[in-house]
């Protein structure tokens, strides 16, 4: 990585008389980075349900979620990392294989659960969604860094990139003859190629492979770094 160094040097009138170099600052950068494996996992199942009938397609709706809850408290997930979202029912119209127009209900509601990233549990949840019992369930999953991993990672990373700073401040103030004497300021930033926000891989249990295992899921490594900028005082 490019280091900026910035040598500020703060002169006096005394300078020019051959004393003492009054004392100055140093500004140089600091950088750290490791490659963090994902901890948690978030299982996004949607399911939807239609219906001539509104009551049934609500029915049809509410017995698939409870199975799916039933399973999950099973499962090895906890419950408090479960919860249902957007749920929904809308009539819609549309024409059948002979052509005639008919009035349809759609269901839907989505569950969420989150949890350590375990690959027994996701690999039993998959074989679970292979058994045949459900349908119209579609299973997204999401690996994730929990808040905890990443600052534990980012304070350890800090740490290295003010030792990475403090040295190339010694040897720049070799370079130029002066003494470091002290730090005056500390600026800090860190960043990653994590995107919270990504695209969610996912699996239409309808259409599921009996060949998907998700033992053989390769969990991508995400790269955190730490930066900092450090101005010391300098003296002669």
């Amino acid at each position: 990585m490019k280091k900026i160094i910035v040598l500020l040097l703060l002169c006096s009138a005394a300078f020019a008389q051959n004393t003492t170099l009054p004392p100055g600052e140093l500004s140089v950068n600091g950088t750290a980075s490791a490659k963090v494996a994902p901890d948690e996992i978030t299982f996004t199942l949607r399911v939807s349900k239609e219906n001539k009938a509104e009551a049934e397609a609500l029915k049809q709706l509410n017995a698939e979620l409870d199975a799916l809850q039933q399973y999950i408290s099973k499962s090895g997930i906890p419950m408090k990392q479960v919860k249902i979202t957007d749920y929904s029912i809308k009539a819609i119209t549309r024409k059948s294989t002979d052509d005639v127009v008919e009035k349809v209900f759609v269901a839907t509601a989505t569950i969420r659960a989150k949890t350590q990233l375990n690959y027994k549990i996701a690999d039993n949840l998959y074989t679970e969604m292979q058994s045949g019992k459900y349908k119209g369930v579609e299973v997204n999953y999401m690996t994730s860094i929990s808040e905890g991993l990443a600052q534990k990672t980012n304070d350890t990373l800090e740490k290295q990139a003010i030792a990475d700073a403090k040295g190339n401040a010694e040897n720049t103030a070799k370079e130029f003859g002066v003494k470091i004497s002290g730090i005056k300021s500390i600026n800090k930033g860190h960043d990653s190629d994590y995107d919270k926000d990504g695209v969610p891989d996912y699996l239409d249990v309808d259409y599921i492979s009996s060949q998907t295992i998700f033992t053989k899921f390769e969990v991508a490594e995400h790269t955190l770094t730490e930066y900092v900028s450090v101005v010391y005082f300098i003296k002669n």
